[in-house]
Parts: structure tokens; C-alpha cells; sequence
């Protein structure tokens, strides 16, 4: 009957009591298991003054590495060589381990890591070596600087920097050169994390300049949001000039000769700029854009000239062709990109939208001319104006679900919308004989239009063990397809469907060594 209770103040007697001394422990080991990653303590080894991280690596009880600098850790290739749970200025493992100092590290931990193959989409687990740095080591900087010239002719610089703090990355790099060099070496593309224009011409020696840039930084409360900028200018030149005398000998017992030269001058100027931005919603979702965009300007003139003579050198012919060609490219491309994974361990859903614009403009003028040195000195000439524009837009969107049915089994459904939109102009005029390209020439002009749609639905399955990879399914596609031909106005229309079984098969020797077998049916229409 009584619903209240009635407690009186307490008052507790303050008492204390002191501690006895408190001891921690740290470890001391050099060598430990924390969970099922290998750690090694890296003060714990003794290296030289300035050894870099290779030279650490060597001390380390079941750590090999090659001349090639390539590493094995208890026989194992390591797959992947990190700096604190991130890649160093790019994928090869030299750029860390030749570049950063042995006493900058506090730890080396391997470690296995699942992750999705390229080539056939399996998942398959490698071996990670991460170095941890010390607190006071997690900024710094490398580069390499070289010059040489014969002080006449011919010069080459190049310059590549380096910088890191923290989770942000800097690479910095430029190349001057009128020798046949026309980009950074491979070794140095690797071991700088940089990549670097390229054009080889087995005739002259060009004028090159190409420079650029690479940011990679992380940012938000926990790091979730990565974002990386890639930009390189190009500037490459050329001028060649060739000249050569040839005897044709007849069964007739006579002989003629042709005189032959060459001038070719080319520019070429470009901009290329490519970003990365990904983004950990949650735990469950991620986030991928990647856009790109790149413009170009090159011109290519060149002239050929070439004399026939009789066997006593008496002219009979000349010809001349003179081609001047100037290119402008553009081009766009975005990918937008979202991943799912659900409680339930590799189910996934994929998310993707992709879509890419072309644009080129040529202008090209042709000057031929072709005499018969004769008593009647005949003359025939070709002098024309040709405007070509091609554009393209091209999108692509995907949806694919993973479902598990086993822990080495599972099933994959997919669908895929693609739609592609071509245009082509080609516009030929003929010089009206006063210096003016104004004579339309119908029979060198044509103008397209073109249209795709491609719908693609299929499922596969997919069974994957530590040795053994095989998948197979199937597609059922429809592709219909509308070309126009603007200049006759004549309309082709197709509609196709197609069943496209396919089938992989690989089989893993060991890290580095594969067997793959793959089985694709692929169906174009005729042109």
C-alpha cells in the first residue's frame, strides 16, 4: 500500500589510497605478429647512415630483394609496396624504396589483402608491405635535376621534383630538348610516379618541351575523401629535309634517273588534364568521378619535289605535291561511379554512368602539280581546299549486382544501355584560279549522320578458389542502328539481336605467374 520511498541523504566518508607504482611495458621485440600482419621494428636493424629503405629491407629476416628491386617477403612476391596504407607517387615499389631514407621508418608490416583483378574480375589476395613512417618523417622531399650540351646544336634538361606531407603528394617535371629525346625515361617515369609525352620520328631531329604536374591529397575528418590532378603541356617540333639521286637500269640496255627532295615541317601543342575524386560515404558506399579533358593543335606541312631525267641528265618530267594539314582535337570524358556493398559479405551492387565527346576539325590544302617537258609542255594541276569536322558523343550507363552463393561461388547479373551519335562533314573546294577556293567540288564532299543504341542484358557465374578462377555466362543484345547520308538523303536503318555466350578460366602457378583461357563471341554489323 505505501508507493513512496523515502531515502535520506547519505554521506560517504572521503577515504584515499595511494597506488603502487605503475610500470608499462612497451615491445621490445624486433620481429612480431599483431593479429595476422608480420611487423618489423625497423630501429631494431642496423643500417648505414644514409641507406634508403632497400637497404633496410635487406637486413630483414625473410625479405628478399632482387637487383630489379622487385621483393619477396617468407618466398612470397609482395604485390604492393605502400607509405602509411597509401601508394608513393605511383605504383612502382622502387619509388619508396630507393627514394626514402632508412631511419625516416619506424615499422615495416606485411600483411595479405584481397583485391579485384583487372583482367578477368576475380578477386585475388596479394601480399602488402607498408612502411610506416616515423612522426618527424612524414614530410620531405626528392628530385633529380641533369643538363648537357655540345654548345653548338644541340641541348637537354630535365628537371623532376618530388614532395610529400603527409597524405598529400606533389610531382613536379619538365624536359627541354632539341635532340631525339622527346619524353622522361621509363625508369624515371616509374620511379618519379610521372608520365610523360612521347614521339618518336626516325627522320630529323626535333624541338621538344613537354612539363606537367601530379597532386594527390586526402582530406575530411577521417581521410574519406581522396582527390588526384594529373596535368601535362606538350610542345614538339620538327623540321627534316631529304634528298636522293636513283639510277633505274631497263633491259634495254638504258637508263633513267629520278631526282627526289623532301621538306616536312610539323607542330605539334598539347594540354591534357585528368582528375580522380573518391569519396567513402560510408562503410558500405563509395563514390568515384573521374573526368578527363585534353585539346591538341598540330599542323603538318610537307613538300615533295621530284625531277625524271634522261640517261644524258635532260629533264622530261617534274612533279610537285604539296600537302598543308592543320588538326584541332577535342576531347571530354567523365565517369561517375557507385559502390554498394551490403551486410551480407560479397554481395555488391555497381553503379555506373560513362560518357566521352570528340571533336576534330581539319583543314587541308593540296597544291599538285605534274609537267611533261616536251615539245607540247603539258601541264596538269590539283589545287584544292578540304574542311573535315567529325563529332561524337558516346554515353554508356551499367548497373551489375554480385549475389554469393557459396564462399567460393556466385552469381552476376548486369545490364547495359550504350548510345553513340556521330556526325562527319567533309567540304572539298576547288581554287578558282584567282588565289580563292570557291569552286565546290560535290564529288570530294559528303556530310553523315549516325546513330547506335545498344541494349545488353546477361547474367554469369563464378567460381573462385585460391588456384583456380572460372567464369562463364551469356548476353542477349539488341543493336539498332540509324545512318543517314545528309548529301543524298538516303536513311539505312538495322536491328540485330545476338546472344553472346563467353567463358574465362585462369589458373594461378603463383603470384606472379598465370595460365588464362578466354572464350568471347563478338557480333558487328557489316559496313
Amino acid at each position: 500500500n505505501n508507493n513512496s520511498i523515502e531515502i535520506q541523504k547519505v554521506i560517504l566518508s572521503s577515504k584515499t589510497k595511494e597506488l603502487e607504482e605503475v610500470v608499462i611495458y612497451a615491445n621490445k621485440n624486433p620481429i612480431y605478429y599483431n593479429g595476422d600482419t608480420l611487423v618489423y621494428v625497423a630501429d631494431s636493424f642496423k643500417v648505414a647512415q644514409n641507406a634508403v629503405v632497400e637497404d633496410l629491407l635487406k637486413k630483414l629476416p625473410g625479405i628478399e630483394v632482387d637487383k630489379d628491386g622487385k621483393i619477396k617477403s617468407q618466398g612470397q612476391d609482395i604485390g604492393k609496396v605502400l607509405v602509411d596504407g597509401d601508394e608513393f607517387f605511383g605504383s612502382d615499389p622502387t619509388i619508396a624504396t630507393k627514394n626514402l631514407g632508412a631511419k625516416s621508418i619506424a615499422s615495416v608490416q606485411v600483411y595479405e589483402k584481397k583485391e579485384e583483378n583487372q583482367q578477368d574480375g576475380s578477386e585475388e589476395t596479394i601480399q602488402v608491405l607498408d612502411l610506416k613512417l616515423k612522426d618527424d618523417a612524414k614530410n620531405g622531399y626528392f628530385g633529380k635535376a641533369t643538363l648537357a650540351s655540345d654548345f653548338q646544336n644541340f641541348h637537354e634538361g630535365e628537371f623532376l621534383f618530388n614532395r610529400f606531407n603527409g597524405s598529400q603528394r606533389l610531382s613536379v617535371f619538365a624536359l627541354g630538348s632539341s635532340t631525339p629525346r622527346t619524353g622522361i625515361g621509363y625508369a624515371d617515369q616509374n620511379k618519379f610516379g610521372v608520365s610523360s609525352f612521347s614521339n618518336n620520328n626516325s627522320t630529323g631531329v626535333p624541338t621538344t618541351f613537354t612539363s606537367g604536374f601530379s597532386f594527390v591529397d586526402k582530406f575530411g575528418k577521417k581521410k574519406q575523401a581522396k582527390l588526384s590532378l594529373d596535368y601535362t603541356f606538350n610542345n614538339y617540333e620538327l623540321r627534316a629535309a631529304t634528298s636522293s639521286i636513283s639510277q633505274y637500269i631497263l633491259p634495254t640496255d638504258t637508263s633513267y634517273y629520278t631526282d627526289d627532295s623532301t621538306y616536312n615541317k610539323s607542330f605539334q601543342n598539347s594540354h591534357n588534364l585528368s582528375a580522380e575524386f573518391t569519396y567513402q560515404i560510408d562503410s558500405l558506399t563509395s563514390l568515384i568521378i573521374q573526368p578527363t579533358i585534353s585539346t591538341s593543335n598540330n599542323t603538318n606541312d610537307n613538300l615533295s619535289l621530284s625531277d625524271f631525267l634522261t640517261e644524258d641528265k635532260e629533264a622530261t618530267r617534274t612533279t610537285s605535291i604539296l600537302n598543308e594539314i592543320e588538326t584541332k582535337d577535342y576531347n571530354f570524358t567523365n565517369k561517375l561511379e557507385v559502390n554498394r556493398k551490403f551486410d551480407k559479405a560479397r554481395r555488391n551492387l555497381n553503379l555506373s554512368y560513362y560518357y566521352s565527346k570528340d571533336n576534330r576539325n581539319r583543314e587541308s590544302v593540296l597544291l599538285s602539280s605534274d609537267i611533261f617537258i616536251n615539245s607540247t609542255n603539258s601541264f596538269t594541276e590539283i589545287n584544292q581546299k578540304r574542311t573535315e569536322v567529325n563529332d561524337n558523343n558516346y554515353h554508356q550507363a551499367t548497373i551489375a549486382f554480385t549475389e554469393p552463393l557459396g564462399k567460393k561461388t556466385k552469381l552476376i547479373f548486369d545490364y547495359a544501355i550504350n548510345s553513340d551519335n556521330s556526325s562527319q562533314v567533309i567540304s572539298t573546294n576547288d581554287n578558282n584560279g584567282i588565289g580563292v577556293f570557291s569552286v565546290f567540288n560535290s564529288s570530294l564532299s559528303n556530310s553523315f549522320e549516325n546513330q547506335r543504341n545498344d541494349n545488353r542484358v546477361g547474367t554469369k557465374y563464378s567460381y573462385e578458389s585460391r588456384k583456380q578462377v572460372l567464369t562463364f555466362g551469356a548476353y542477349a543484345r539488341n543493336v539498332s542502328i540509324n545512318n543517314l547520308n545528309v548529301t543524298t538523303n538516303n536513311n539505312i536503318n538495322q536491328s540485330v539481336n545476338n546472344i553472346l555466350p563467353m567463358l574465362k578460366y585462369t589458373y594461378k602457378f603463383s603470384q606472379t605467374s598465370r595460365l588464362r583461357v578466354n572464350y568471347n563471341t563478338y557480333s558487328s554489323l557489316p559496313l
